[in-house]
Formats: structure tokens, C-alpha cells, sequence
């Protein structure tokens, strides 16, 4: 018998609607998912856990947490701008994919480019 461990993320509006449910009616839906990606053995796990990361008080949320409304419409080019010659990369920064991985890729591009055009 093997060991492993499966994580999922219910993301952006679908998990609006998801926390709406039953603890049981999630955890089947999510059990229905890994199932249909990886088989029948994985909609049978020995123990499920699940956490509201929105509801984290450290976190504020999964990703880039959530930002008041307008913060990242007002400031969201800002935190982009060079200051003399430190230049600023990360997910944080990324105009798409914040807060994921994709968006640090995109914000070090970004950067390198700037970067090059100064030499």
C-alpha cells in the first residue's frame, strides 16, 4: 500500500459558491475532481482536510490575499516603478498572474529587461 497526499485549490468565484456547501458536499465535489485526474483510489482518501484560507487571519487569503477595492487599480503600477537602480520583482508586481507563480516568471522577465536596457 502506498502513501501519498493529494492538495487541491478552489479558487477565485467558484469558491464563492463552494463555501456555500455542506462540509460533505464539498468534500465529495472535491473527491469527484481528483478521482476524474487521477483515478478511482483517489476519491477514497483515508483522512480529508480542507482549510478557508480567506478566513486566515494571517493570511488574509490564498495567492496575493486580497486587497482592499481600488488599491490595486490606484497603486498596482506603482509598485512596479524602479527607484534610482533598485528595481522591484515578484509575484506582487507580475500586471497578470499576481499572486502566482506564472506572475513572478512575468515580473522577472520584466526586470531582466529592464535591467539590461540600463547596461
Amino acid at each position: 500500500m502506498s502513501a501519498y497526499g493529494l492538495v487541491g485549490f478552489i479558487e477565485e468565484t467558484e469558491a464563492l459558491g463552494f463555501s456555500a456547501r455542506s462540509p460533505d458536499q464539498r468534500q465529495s465535489a472535491v473527491a469527484a475532481e481528483f478521482a476524474r485526474y487521477f483515478g478511482p483510489d483517489a476519491a477514497r482518501p483515508t483522512a480529508y482536510f480542507e482549510k478557508n484560507w480567506g478566513e486566515d487571519a494571517f493570511s488574509r487569503g490564498i495567492d496575493g490575499s486580497y486587497w482592499s477595492t481600488g488599491v490595486w487599480t490606484t497603486y498596482g503600477p506603482t509598485i512596479r516603478e524602479p527607484f534610482g537602480r533598485l528595481h522591484w520583482a515578484g509575484t506582487e508586481t507580475a500586471d497578470i498572474w499576481n499572486g502566482k507563480m506564472e506572475g513572478a516568471l512575468v515580473s522577472a522577465e520584466r526586470v531582466a529587461a529592464e535591467v539590461l536596457k540600463l547596461v
